[in-house]
C-alpha cells in the first residue's frame, strides 16, 4: 500500500495542471485504449502505460511533439514489460500514421526510462482488481467484474481521478458496481480509518459523475470497448442513482 500512495498524484499536483493539459491527457489515454483494443493488449499493459505517462509528465514539462512521443513510448515500454509478444517499434510508427518515426520513439524511450529511473514495477488499479476477483465464473460475478473494470477505465481517462490511489479506486468501483447490480455480489467489509472511508466515498461520487457524463464525453474509447459483447455490454449501465 505504500507504493500505492507513492505513484499517484496529490490533489495539489493535479490542481497545477490547466484545462488544456487535462484535455490533452484525456485524449492521449483515450488513444491508448483504442490501441489496446485493436492490438489485443493486456489490461495490465494499459494501466501501466498510463501510470508511466503520468509519472513522466509529473517530472517533465513537454511540448505537443514531446507529449505525443511520451504517450507512444509509455505504451511501447509497458507492452514490452507486460506482453509475451509485444508490438514492435514499427507497429508503433504505424499506430501514429508515421507522425512519430522509429528514431524519435527510441530516443524518447531512453529519455522516459532514464527520467523514471527504470521504475516499472508499480501497483496499478488492475493489480488490486485481480486480487479481488473471484475464481468462480458465474455470470453475475463476471458482470460485476467487468462493470468494476469499466469504472476504473473511465477513471483512467479523467486526470482528476489521479487524486485517489489505485487501491482506493478499486474499493470505490467495487462498491458502485455492487450497488448497480442490486448487491448481487457481496463486497467484503473491513475496518478502515474514517479518513480512508471518506476518501472512498468521495472517489465513488466522482465515479458516479463519470458514469453520468460518459455519453456526452468527447472521449468514447472506454464506452465503446465496454459496449462489446465480450464485456457483457456493461457500458449500457450508465445510471448511478
Amino acid at each position: 500500500l505504500e507504493d500505492d500512495e507513492i505513484f499517484h498524484l496529490s490533489p495539489v499536483q493535479v490542481g497545477r495542471r490547466d484545462d488544456r493539459e487535462h484535455r490533452e491527457r484525456a485524449t492521449a489515454v483515450d488513444w491508448m485504449i483504442e490501441v489496446q483494443v485493436i492490438y489485443g493488449l493486456r489490461t495490465e499493459t494499459l494501466f501501466l502505460a498510463v501510470s508511466l505517462l503520468d509519472s513522466f509528465l509529473k517530472l517533465n514539462e513537454v511540448n505537443q511533439v514531446q507529449l505525443q512521443l511520451a504517450v507512444v513510448c509509455s505504451l511501447f515500454v509497458a507492452a514490452k514489460f507486460e506482453e509475451i509478444e509485444p508490438p514492435n517499434v514499427k507497429d508503433f510508427v504505424n499506430m501514429t500514421n508515421e507522425v512519430c518515426n522509429k528514431q524519435d520513439i527510441l530516443a524518447m524511450e531512453a529519455t522516459l526510462l532514464t527520467s523514471l529511473e527504470f521504475s516499472l514495477c508499480r501497483p496499478t488499479a488492475v493489480h488490486f482488481l485481480e486480487r479481488g476477483r473471484s475464481p468462480q465464473r458465474l455470470f453475475s460475478r463476471k458482470k460485476h467484474s467487468f462493470l468494476t473494470q469499466y469504472l476504473l477505465e473511465l477513471a483512467l481517462v479523467d486526470s482528476q481521478m489521479l487524486r485517489f490511489p489505485p487501491s482506493l479506486q478499486v474499493a470505490a468501483a467495487t462498491m458502485i458496481s455492487s450497488r448497480l447490480l442490486g448487491s448481487l455480489v457481496r463486497v467484503p467489509r473491513h475496518d478502515l480509518p474514517c479518513e480512508r472511508s471518506a476518501m472512498i466515498y468521495r472517489c465513488a461520487l466522482e465515479m458516479c459523475r463519470l458514469l453520468e457524463e460518459v455519453e456526452l464525453s468527447s472521449h468514447q474509447a472506454v464506452r465503446k470497448k465496454f459496449l462489446r459483447p465480450e464485456y457483457l455490454s456493461v457500458a449500457a449501465m450508465v445510471s448511478c442513482t
